[in-house]
């Protein structure tokens, strides 16, 4: 701190539609798609029984690039990550979806040196923003319901992260109709210090 000061803390936004599933922007023949066929691409991607693990669970595996932070900064790490569900027909404001990391992490020191770590895997399960929703049968929850620590501190750059859905048997998630999800957010927080 003494050297870089006060870390500050930016957030990186990640859509399943746009990032972690990567669904096309143009058809076969170059021509746009609408935003509703690239949900409906979506919601067939979330539909298709390869994505079931063992569990029952539907699963996304992705990874986070360097690229996508500011070669200005060094020292990325995790201080907490948030989910938000968006669509028509997604039940009450309750919603879990699990996030897990278990790849090879990146972290660029103050010296722009390149650091690699592979730590235990580990799952955080998320309270997730439905809509707009942080209300309950007319109580409003705190916001710390929806942020989750216990990645905290991992590197935000990784080769390992999965998303997870259980539909299966986690109570609440038993209204969660991934057939009208328009899109699932995931935000992760962290801190970083910028260069001298």
């Amino acid at each position: 701190e003494e050297r870089y000061g006060n870390p500050d803390l930016r957030v990186m936004a990640l859509s399943l539609k746009d990032d972690l599933l990567e669904i096309p922007r143009l058809d076969l023949q170059s021509l746009p798609l609408t935003d509703g066929q690239r949900t409906e691409l979506l919601r067939t991607a979330l539909a298709d029984p390869s994505r079931i693990d063992g569990r029952g669970y539907v699963v996304v595996p992705f990874a986070t690039r360097l690229d996508q932070l500011s070669p200005l900064t060094h020292n990325h790490k995790i201080h907490h990550v948030e989910a938000q569900l968006l669509g028509s027909n997604l039940g009450d404001a309750l919603a879990r979806v699990y996030l897990s990391q278990a790849g090879t992490g990146v972290v660029v020191n103050g010296d722009g040196e390149r650091v690699t770590c592979r730590l235990p895997a580990l799952t955080a399960v998320l309270n997730a923003i439905v809509g707009d929703q942080r209300v309950f049968a007319g109580n409003v929850f705190d916001g710390d319901v929806y942020l989750n620590r216990r990645l905290r501190d991992r590197p935000v750059v990784n080769s390992g992260w999965q998303l997870g859905i259980n539909l299966r048997d986690e109570a609440v998630n038993q209204d969660l109709d991934l057939g009208s999800l328009d899109d699932l957010r995931i935000y992760v927080y962290y801190n970083d210090y910028t260069e001298l």
